[in-house]
Formats: C-alpha cells, structure tokens, sequence
C-alpha cells in the first residue's frame, strides 16, 4: 500500500485539530483512520488531493469528527452525559419559563414576576454552567483557563443583570456594566487571539477579526442603549452593517474555497446573522429622545404654567400684606390659601421625584432636578412600579390615596372660602375634582385607579403635574375672587 509523505499527514492532522478535538487519544484515532481512507483511495489510482477531497465528503467535512468524539465521551464520561442531559432538559425548561413570563408581562396577568426569577435563575445558575462546562470538555481551547471562567461570569452577570432590570430590583446596572465589560474587552479579544492562533490562513485570521470587530462595536451600541450614552444608534448600525455586508461575505467565501459543499450550519449562521442584525436595526431605530420629548411636553407646559402662577399668586400676597388699608381677616384668609397651596404642590413634587428614583433607581436628589426631562427616564413607559406606588398592593393603600386626600382637603379649604358666590365654588368643584369616573366595560372606577392604575410612568407624572397646575389656578381663582369682594366692601 503506498504510503502518505509527512507533508501530507500533517495536513490531514491539521483538518482533524480544527475541530478542537479535546479527547487526545480519539483525535490520534482518527487521524488514523483518515490516513488508511486516504492510503486505500490512492491505492486504487487516485491522487492524494482527490482521495483527501473524497475522505472529506465521507466524512461530512468534518462535522461527524466532532460527532465522533461527542459520541465517545458520551460512552465512556458519566459526569459529561449527566452535564450534557442537565444542559438540555433545563433549556428547554428555563426558556419555556421566561416565554411564558413575557407573555404574562404583556397581559398584565399574576405570577410573570416569580416565572420570570425561576427561568433566569435555571437559565443562569443551570443551564449556562452546564454548557460551559460540555463546551470545556469538547473544545481544547488554548487560554480556556482564562476564557471559560470570564464566559460564565459575563453571561451569568448579564442574565441576572437583564432579570433585575425587567424587576426593577437594585443593582441592575452594575451587573449589566461588568457582563458587557468582561464580554467586550476580555472574551472577545481572548477568542480573537486563539482563533488567530489555530487558523493558517491570513486571509481568514483577518476575516475573524472583521467579525469580532464588529460584534464587539454592537455590544458597545447595546451598552449604550441600555445605559442611554450618545452614540448608541450609530455604534448598532456600524456594526450590524459591518457584520453584514463585510464579515459575513468574506467568510463565506473562504468557507465555500475550502468546501465543496453547503453545510447545514452555514444556513444557520446567515439566518442567525439576519436575525440579530434585524434585532440590533430595530434598537437602532427605538424611538428617539426628540419622540420621547413628546410624551413629556404637557408635563413641561404644566410645570411652567406652574411657576409663572405661583410666582404670580405670591406677588399678589406680597401687595395685599403691603397695603395698609387691607383688612386683616382678608389678608389671613388669602395666606392661608397661599401656604395650603405650597404645602400640596411641595408633596406632589415630593411624590412624583420618589417615583423617578423608583423607576431608574437615582437618588431622589438627582430625580428632583428631573421635572422637564422625564423622557430621559429609562423606564418611563413602567406600569408595574407606578400602579404598586399609587395604588398600593393587597390590603395597603398606595401613595395615591394620601394625594387624593390632600387634593379634597384643599378644595374643602378654597370651598369654604368661596362663601355663598355658587359660580365660584362650582369652578373649584370641577377643576379639583377626585370624583369616581364612569367606565362602560367595568362601571365606576375610583379617581386614583383611574388615574394611576396600570398607567405608564410618564403618563403618571403628567397626571401630577397637571395636578399642580389644577391647584394654583384654583389658587388664583380664589385670591382673585376674594380680593374682588375685599375691594367691594371697603
């Protein structure tokens, strides 16, 4: 039988080391093996290239090597069946679990939060450190001491960090920043350096260093649009593109030069590609700070509306406190209304700053200074947060209780000062009403679950600026009113 130079049993060494055979013993197997295909193939006339091609396609290019080797460990590794069994059995669980919780996050329906916490829990504390592990023992990973413990801590820092932000649970930033961190400077340039290291062809080293290249600058624009820094939209585009229209056609003309046939993972990778890059388009495309400033513009009215009228009310308590011939009893009454006015408008403000912080979790400091940029808010279209702060949980009243009180309270005290003029006291009735509202699917429906139930943020926070606005227009109206009677009996 003739018998294959060094030459040539190096390259079919080469084809078997490309699939990372970790399983030293099966890869020298194997490697045998394709030499005796090789050396019966020759033996019959062929060339060594066309015998080489041959084996190739019997072998499926490769692909039932590393089956081969899954199919062995199976056999011989308890440990790697059990890991293996885990691995499958809790994704399709993990995955079925966060399905459904998505689903009864949409609807609004119970029990989405515990279905939430239980998948990403098995998804990150299961499933993942399960295949980590299978991916130690079947890939032979030059660095895997530095890369498999960084891919667990990153993805399992992300999993968690995207389940405490759809919970609104503290610390979801800080998970999220260090899973992207490790992902984008550490993981990603560790496999770039071992790909670079295991693969001959310069052409195809620069190819992965495209596609790494422009996964890294997508997971920088996804960064950036979760913690809202400038650039998100451009840095998605870049890469989604660059991973389009460069990576992908550089790399399957490379495969299709050492192949002669289409793969069925290569189908997977190109419709894995589309889908991903349509993903990362449609976040570029999210709807943009101008668009969100639309949704805040009544609460950016109000507020000003606001200022103008209480700085106008407290000149108009300034004059009459300055005017000598003022009645005493007038000047105390319009006072009075003035310092009830700023009480209420004081707690609103109070109220709607402690749900910001809620919402993105910022001191209430920093929310306060927030009153015309709610749509910088990243959770500014939450209803869970708003509707359990106003609205309270089973058994509790929430915070929009004490605002309703309080709003009846001081229309109580500005109804009582109107006296017996009916125009006046209708006018204070309608414009700081808290009265039941009537539904035609679900009959009357409170002042605060209407308001405040199952709203969005913004929508929230507009309702309480308005509120504000309501107030010191009544206010206005009243020390109009009462100063026009002051002015008629003196």
């Amino acid at each position: 039988m003739q018998g294959l130079t060094f030459n040539q049993v190096c390259q079919i060494e080469r084809l078997v080391k490309s699939e990372q055979i970790a399983f030293s013993h099966l890869a020298d197997d194997l490697i045998d093996h394709i030499c005796c295909m090789i050396e019966a193939e020759c033996e019959s006339g062929l060339s060594f290239d066309d015998a080489f091609k041959k084996a190739r396609l019997q072998i499926g290019d490769t692909n039932n090597i590393k089956k081969v080797e899954e199919n062995t460990l199976l056999l011989i590794d308890k440990k790697y069946r059990n890991m293996k069994t885990t691995m499958k059995v809790f994704a399709l669980i993990s995955l079925i679990m966060v399905a459904l919780a998505s689903v009864f996050k949409v609807m609004h329906w119970p029990g989405a939060g515990v279905m939430f916490l239980l998948g990403f829990a098995l998804l990150a504390f299961v499933f993942y450190p399960s295949a980590i592990s299978v991916m130690r023992r079947e890939y032979k990973i030059k660095g895997g001491g530095l890369i498999y413990p960084v891919a667990l801590i990153s993805g399992i820092a992300l999993m968690i960090g995207i389940l405490f932000k759809l919970q609104h649970y503290p610390g979801a930033n800080i998970l999220l920043l260090i899973g992207f961190v490790l992902f984008i400077f550490v993981l990603i340039p560790s496999l770039v350096v071992f790909k670079i290291s295991t693969t001959e062809s310069k052409a195809m080293r620069r190819t992965n260093i495209v596609g790494a290249a422009s996964l890294a600058v997508i997971l920088i624009g996804v960064c950036s649009k979760f913690f809202h820094w400038p650039g998100a939209a451009f840095e998605l585009f870049v890469g989604s593109l660059t991973l389009s229209l460069v990576w992908l056609p550089l790399y399957t003309y490379h495969a299709f030069r050492e192949s002669s046939f289409v793969k069925g993972g290569f189908i997977y990778l190109c419709m894995a590609v589309i889908l991903f890059n349509l993903f990362n388009m449609l976040l570029a495309l999210n709807i943009s700070r101008s668009v969100y400033k639309d949704f805040v513009q009544p609460s950016i009215t109000y507020n000003s509306g606001t200022d103008l009228f209480m700085k106008y009310n407290t000149s108009l308590i300034t004059a009459a406190a300055a005017d000598s011939t003022a009645d005493t009893a007038y000047v105390n009454s319009i006072s009075k209304i003035h310092q009830s006015s700023k009480e209420i408008i004081a707690y609103i403000k109070t109220v709607k700053a402690t749900l910001v912080s809620m919402l993105d979790e910022i001191p209430v400091s920093e929310a306060e200074s927030m009153s015309d940029d709610y749509y910088l808010l990243q959770n500014k279209f939450d209803v869970v947060i708003p509707s359990k702060y106003f609205c309270g949980e089973t058994g509790n009243y929430g915070v929009g209780y004490n605002v309703q009180m309080k709003t009846e309270s001081y229309r109580n005290l500005l109804l009582a000062a109107a006296g017996n003029d009916e125009s006046e006291a209708e006018f204070i009735r309608q414009l700081l009403s808290t009265s039941s509202v009537s539904m035609e699917e679900s009959g009357d429906v409170s002042w605060v679950m209407y308001y405040f139930y199952n709203i969005p943020a913004i929508g929230a926070l507009n309702t309480l600026s308005g509120l504000e606005y309501k107030v010191v227009l009544a206010e206005n109206s009243m020390i109009s009113h009462l100063t026009e009677d002051h002015t008629e009996t003196k």
